[in-house]
């Protein structure tokens, strides 16, 4: 198992999707800290489903 905190996307949709997520991450931290940003907040703002971070990110 890769010692990475996220899954390499290898597909262009799933690139996209992980730009998505980190942009909203790098948004929310403007106004917040990161203790205080939620999962669905960033999957909102990326616009995609919370299982989808979960894809993406591990835990």
């Amino acid at each position: 198992m890769s010692d990475q905190p996220f899954l390499a996307p290898k597909q262009q949709r799933s690139q996209q999707t992980q730009e998505k997520l980190l942009k909203a991450l790098h948004h929310s931290l403007k106004s917040k800290f990161f203790e205080h940003i939620s999962i669905k907040e960033l999957a909102d703002y990326a616009e995609v489903s919370v299982g989808t971070f979960y894809r993406r990110f591990k835990k």
